[in-house]
């Protein structure tokens, strides 16, 4: 599954999705006879934050993976631009 938007995340520049949004996508899951470790793969298409938000969700004031039990897949490239861009900042 590709994790969507995710709920609690701040996007306020990010016009077209909902800035701190909540949605009832865990119950939806539940309402199929899902739970968050039933999941077992989350393929992750892109790394754009409207595919990667339900990685991890707002728990108790802490962010903790949505689901524990799933090995999650990145396009390699993707993945290496992203990371590439991270380390960029933290040296700055």
């Amino acid at each position: 599954m590709d994790s969507c938007n995710g709920n609690h995340k701040q996007r306020p520049t990010a016009l077209w999705q909902d800035n701190l949004r909540s949605t009832a996508f865990l119950e939806n899951l539940s309402g199929l006879g899902l739970q968050p470790e039933d999941i077992d793969i989350v393929l992750c298409t892109h790394l754009h934050c409207d595919h990667v938000g339900w990685n991890t969700r707002l728990e108790n004031g802490r962010w903790i993976p949505t689901f524990p039990n799933a090995r999650h897949i990145f396009n390699r490239d993707e993945y290496d631009h992203y990371f590439s861009r991270y380390e960029k900042e933290e040296a700055a």
